[in-house]
């Protein structure tokens, strides 16, 4: 038994040495000035920095990070300097002593459960906490027919912050906004209208998922990406306002995840399409990406594209 056991010992140590960092969450470590050590994971092609838990899992080392931490804007790590740009999910996950955080400007993302369970986020009051320059989380239950409007300055709206948030009605977001997380408005059954900011570039998977009350939504040019299941059961969903359609194109050249509004009515700049011209460039139309568009009653085509997907155009009758 004893020669079985330092076998597997063995085998999971060679495993453990073949993989390297892979068995942890974080890639790199590095201590802050306090000494404190702050463990990261690379983003964006390795040019960045994302915060996150030491170990395989946030559980592992839950005592970690505690008092009161500082992230800094940017770290040193083998002669490079590397902005520090988010906070991942679960990153102070059940870190019960940690009573404090400075977060620079530079964190424009913080992802889902990042301080849940800390007693900075207990000690937080009901009402939206912000985290840094992010709308954090809505804490509480929201009373009906609220209205929110995030303050001035706020760089990004994290991972599922407001979540089921039924009471939720209208809200206003400054255009100092770039980044609108994972799950943002996530069953906001009340949320009826939405106006995005121009220097969003993105709509995360599950942003409206089962808004069932959103009716119209304005969506700028800068947004170049609606990922899967961004409007998901929003069976009121009818007035979209795209600004630039020639900007948009370039979304439905691939896999559609703008199915759910393409398929009610297209409207730019207010206007309903009904000839739909397809600037040069786009090389290939989707599956479904024009399904049911009713409204549209010619279409032109440039030369380069060279593939049109299964159900392009169904039903636009």
């Amino acid at each position: 038994m004893k020669k079985k056991q330092s076998f597997i010992t063995f085998l999971l140590t060679v495993l453990m040495s073949m993989v390297g960092e892979s068995v942890f969450a974080h890639n790199i470590a590095v201590a802050n000035s306090d000494g404190k050590t702050i463990y990261y994971v690379w983003t964006n092609n390795k040019t960045e920095l994302s915060v996150t838990y030491q170990g395989s899992s946030y559980s592992e080392y839950s005592d970690e990070y505690t008092g009161s931490v500082v992230i800094p804007s940017s770290v040193v790590y083998q002669g490079n300097t590397y902005g520090v740009t988010s906070i991942g999910s679960d990153a102070f996950r059940a870190c019960s002593g940690l009573t404090s955080i400075t977060i620079p400007n530079s964190v424009t993302s913080i992802g889902n459960r990042a301080f849940l369970g800390t007693a900075w986020y207990n000690n937080q009051p009901d009402g939206l906490v912000y985290a840094g320059l992010n709308a954090y989380k809505y804490k509480g239950e929201m009373p009906e027919n609220t209205s929110i409007i995030i303050k001035d300055g706020t760089v990004g709206i994290s991972d599922y912050a407001f979540e089921y948030c039924n009471g939720l009605t209208s809200i206003t977001i400054p255009n100092s906004v770039t980044s609108i997380g994972h799950g943002a408005f996530f069953c906001c059954s009340s949320l009826t209208s939405i106006i995005i900011p121009d220097g969003v570039t993105s709509i995360s998977s599950l942003t409206f998922h089962d808004c069932f009350s959103l009716s119209s939504i304005s969506i700028p040019a800068s947004v170049t990406t609606i990922e899967d299941d961004a409007f998901y059961r929003c069976a009121s969903l009818t007035s979209v306002h795209i600004s630039d359609l020639k900007a948009w194109c370039g979304l439905i050249s691939s896999y559609n995840p703008l199915e759910y509004i393409l398929s009610l009515h297209l409207y730019i700049n207010g206007k309903e399409i009904k000839d739909l011209v397809i600037p040069d460039g786009i090389t290939s139309i989707g599956y479904n990406a024009f399904k049911n568009c009713s409204s549209i009653t010619s279409v032109t085509i440039p030369n380069s594209v060279t593939s049109i997907g299964a159900g392009a155009f169904r039903e636009c009758i």
